[in-house]
């Protein structure tokens, strides 16, 4: 299997979903008709193992091009789920149930946090790689933004 430039097709996709199920093969080839990819035993030992040997390519793929679009929808994700607790804490009126929703939003912080580092991190090692762009600059977060 070639490094392809897009990636994993759905098809591959796919077969790595079983793989990560650990399904056994009867069961793996069952889903794979579910998802819509009907295949022959031969067929899905093949795209397996096209699969393990290109793993290096594959990470070298979504460190190149994926990263940063797969981060940033987690990081919208993360950030809507944040909104939408706080919606339903102003919506709720038991006490308990507004201090459950409380814990889950305080257990959110360090994870978008995270996000906020890696974002910084990989943006400073863009941005040193780029020699012409030394100008620049990554600014600091403002004081009182810290989200953790």
């Amino acid at each position: 299997m070639k490094v392809k430039k897009r990636g994993i097709n759905d098809r591959e996709r796919a077969v790595v979903q079983t793989m990560v199920e650990r399904l056994t093969r009867k069961q793996a080839l069952e889903r794979l008709k579910e998802y819509g990819f009907e295949m022959s035993d031969s067929t899905y030992g093949r795209i397996k193992a096209e699969l393990k040997k290109s793993q290096y390519d594959r990470l070298t793929f979504i460190a190149g091009f994926g990263f940063e679009r797969q981060h940033l929808e987690r990081l919208d994700s993360v950030e809507y789920i944040l909104k939408l607790q706080w919606e339903l804490f102003h919506q709720e009126d038991r006490p308990f149930a507004k201090s459950m929703i409380l814990k889950e939003i305080r257990e959110l912080q360090p994870l978008i946090s995270a996000y906020y580092d890696a974002t910084r991190s990989v943006m400073k090692q863009r941005r040193d790689k780029q020699p012409d762009n030394k100008s620049d600059k990554i600014p600091e977060p403002e004081p009182g933004l810290s989200l953790s």
